[in-house]
């Protein structure tokens, strides 16, 4: 059976394995090379691997087209920022809202911030725990070791080059929450 294996039908393997995604294809085509080379060395079979040259050429170009597609998107623009930072302004989510875009805070290490948590004098944020689930009377999180929590130090700008957080916005947004 292996010795009938041409160029061809891996190419038409190839095609129905693409359709269903890029990744797919790359280790479909990483594994039937190495199976294909392997016996190819071992002389099992084949003494040349039925994989055309020009056929992994192809391979690997529409492969690196797909990763250089997907790199593409980087996330949100510095105007999407000033929008969306502009939008809250005011709003009692707004420091969440500054947490999660200018300090890269998950949404459950914004939620599970106390005051201990926050030191005003040296303007850092000790994230040490997440919340996994929230409902109508408490959050339920998970406590980190102390050693794998990490310090965070504001910027002193944020995105529209105004101060950076501080005391009274924190107790702002704290006082007015429910």
């Amino acid at each position: 059976m292996l010795r009938n294996l041409k160029n061809h039908h891996v190419a038409v393997l190839y095609e129905k394995v693409q359709a269903v995604s890029f990744s797919v294809l790359e280790h479909t085509h990483k594994v039937l090379n190495r199976m294909l080379q392997f016996a190819v060395e071992n002389q099992i079979c084949i003494t040349v691997n039925p994989i055309a040259k020009g056929l992994i050429k192809q391979v690997k170009e529409a492969i690196s087209r797909a990763k250089r597609e997907q790199q593409t998107d980087s996330g949100l623009s510095l105007e999407e920022i000033d929008y969306i930072l502009l939008e809250i302004r005011g709003q009692p989510s707004e420091i969440i809202f500054h947490l999660l875009i200018l300090h890269g805070l998950r949404i459950g290490e914004a939620l599970a911030l106390r005051w201990e948590d926050i030191g005003f004098e040296h303007r850092t944020l000790h994230v040490n725990q997440q919340v996994q689930q929230v409902s109508k009377s408490k959050l339920l999180g998970t406590k980190w070791d102390s050693d794998n929590g990490q310090l965070i130090t504001p910027p002193r700008q944020n995105v529209q080059g105004g101060a950076f957080l501080y005391r009274p916005a924190l107790r702002l947004y704290w006082e007015s929450s429910p």
